[in-house]
């Protein structure tokens, strides 16, 4: 072996050495190649959880990633070639939920699902010819029931009974910040639901359905960059109640025949499902409860929300 052929041995070696070296650092330093512009650009992240928390399989671009158990309650993938992914998920007796998210570089897109049971179990707390009803106050532990005559009942939820007599009860005012009392005088707003804990408003008219976040970009939600967003417009059957589902980034709308999930989070598209289908639904909400009541053809019935 000469001395050229060393030479020339040892160049072609260590030049080898850097072609594969660069881009295994520029891998581990998580840079990626843009599949649409051949860029090399920092690569991100996605974060998946879900309501229910365990017992669902998570999937991404049809690749099943995740079961979900006690231990293991989260789906974190990280140094994604930044593109859109598609995640599903789905749990037995639930409807599956899906949406395509946007992965940018050195950011994690980050997502919540909730999941509605398929033929959620609902009980008939008693049967009338009533028409309307509302919490008689602020603790939601009696609805106050009316007929087609204006006649009252009142319905104890803690003793599942229906009395005749009203009680002797508190104010049927909620608080309200003096963000929110603004925000409602300003828009002359008469149909809404007020979140207190998130500062958050929803309000309708008959064919639409927004919400509004009181306190600022700073406390925005991470699905979107607007204070304010139109979230549901009914085309064909009026819009009667709009709620805040407890507890989540979701709404509980009132249309037609059904009550219907609609999320909040606008990504790529907003999954709605049915929760009840009845005749012509009207709703409550007890959040602290976190159960959903329903007058329907007279009845009254309840749905847990958990």
């Amino acid at each position: 072996m000469t001395k050229r052929f060393r030479k020339t041995l040892f160049w072609l070696s260590t030049v080898s050495f850097i072609v594969v070296a660069i881009p295994v650092i520029l891998y581990a330093l998580g840079f990626r190649l843009a599949p649409d512009s051949w860029e090399l650009v920092q690569a991100g992240g996605i974060s998946i959880a879900s309501t229910p928390s365990t017992g669902t399989r998570i999937y991404v671009d049809g690749k099943l990633e995740r079961e979900t158990t006690i231990f293991s309650r989260r789906l974190f993938l990280q140094g994604l070639t930044p593109r859109r992914y598609t995640i599903r998920i789905e749990k037995d007796g639930y409807f599956p939920w899906q949406k395509i998210l946007m992965v940018d570089p050195e950011r994690v897109a980050d997502a919540h699902a909730l999941l509605i049971k398929d033929g959620p179990e609902g009980a008939t707390l008693t049967r009338g010819d009533y028409v309307s009803f509302a919490f008689s106050d602020i603790t939601e532990s009696v609805i106050t029931l009316k007929n087609v005559k204006k006649k009252e009942a009142f319905y104890l939820l803690a003793d599942e009974r229906v009395i005749s007599k009203p009680l002797n009860i508190g104010t049927t005012t909620p608080l309200f910040s003096g963000t929110a009392r603004a925000f409602i005088k300003e828009r002359n707003i008469k149909n809404f639901d007020y979140d207190p804990s998130l500062e958050r408003i929803v309000w309708w008219d008959k064919t639409h359905v927004w919400v509004r976040w009181l306190r600022g970009d700073e406390f925005l939600p991470l699905y979107t960059d607007e204070p304010e967003t139109l979230i549901y417009t009914s085309n064909e059957s009026p819009v009667r109640e709009a709620r805040f589902y407890p507890f989540q980034e979701a709404l509980l709308i009132t249309s037609s025949n059904t009550v219907m999930v609609v999320e909040l989070d606008g990504r790529d598209k907003r999954n709605i499902y049915p929760l009840y289908k009845g005749r012509e639904p009207h709703l409550l909400v007890a959040r602290d409860e976190q159960i959903a009541y329903i007058l329907d053809d007279g009845n009254l019935i309840r749905i847990p929300l958990q």
